[in-house]
């Protein structure tokens, strides 16, 4: 049920749960009516402003006041049980802002020359034929077998991490990624934390394996960036 009431002569709140099964399935009409009030409101059930038009977002994407990284004086350590996930979170370069994204996103360009790029394309390639000559002859799930097969193998082959590493590489991304979902439990939260802590610890140990033994791989080529004399370290 959504509802819609005042909370300032500027903006007002509406209450709308994202986990209710008639708004996953049809959200427009919900959208079109929050529109129509205005094109800002406080979205009870997010805790936080929200905007419902274009213009709005485009001004706010645009608008170098707003961004995603949270400054120093209002950040939270957050629940200790998170911890991990939070550490992990505090690197991911979705969440930074110039003039840290800047340096980052050009060292790790320089890892994705236009000849590893290239070259992916033949794995791709017998990747997919592979996994299609490899169907069964009776009903099968697609997703399992092809669709999620492509990217994480191709993630393996990227980073110089043996195959059979696939399925844990998968369940980590699926515990972690189930924390940006709309509603979340305690479980979860664990699960991303226990997730976040050994995802770390195997990058920290494979990353200095590669230091003291260099490959044809993606990491080896991020450990070698270097933009105006720096480069990556272990922390940013």
């Amino acid at each position: 049920m959504a509802s819609v009431r005042d909370k300032s002569p500027a903006m007002k709140t509406v209450s709308q749960s994202p986990l209710d099964p008639a708004f996953v399935q049809d959200p427009y009409p919900f959208y079109a009516r929050t529109r129509a009030e205005g094109a800002l409101h406080f979205w009870q059930d997010y805790k936080m402003p929200a905007a419902f038009s274009r213009a709005a977002v485009h001004a706010l994407l645009r608008d170098r006041r707003f961004g995603r990284e949270v400054p120093s004086e209002l950040a939270t350590g957050g629940p200790a049980h998170l911890a991990p996930f939070l550490a992990v979170e505090a690197h991911s370069m979705l969440e930074l802002e110039p003039p840290r994204h800047t340096r980052l996103r050009k060292l790790v360009m320089r890892a994705f020359t236009s000849r590893a790029i290239k070259d992916l394309e033949g794995d791709l390639i017998a990747l997919c034929n592979n996994l299609i000559d490899d169907f069964p002859e009776e009903p099968f799930d697609l997703l399992q077998h092809y669709c999620t097969k492509v990217p994480v193998i191709t993630i393996c082959r990227l980073l110089g991490v043996p195959e059979k590493m696939a399925p844990q590489l998968l369940q980590w991304s699926h515990d972690m990624v189930a924390m940006y979902q709309a509603g979340h439990s305690k479980e979860i939260e664990l699960a991303a934390a226990k997730a976040s802590s050994e995802f770390a610890s195997f990058l920290r140990t494979y990353v200095e394996e590669r230091r003291t033994s260099p490959g044809d791989d993606l990491i080896t080529r991020l450990i070698e960036a270097e933009e105006e004399g720096e480069k990556l370290s272990a922390t940013n």
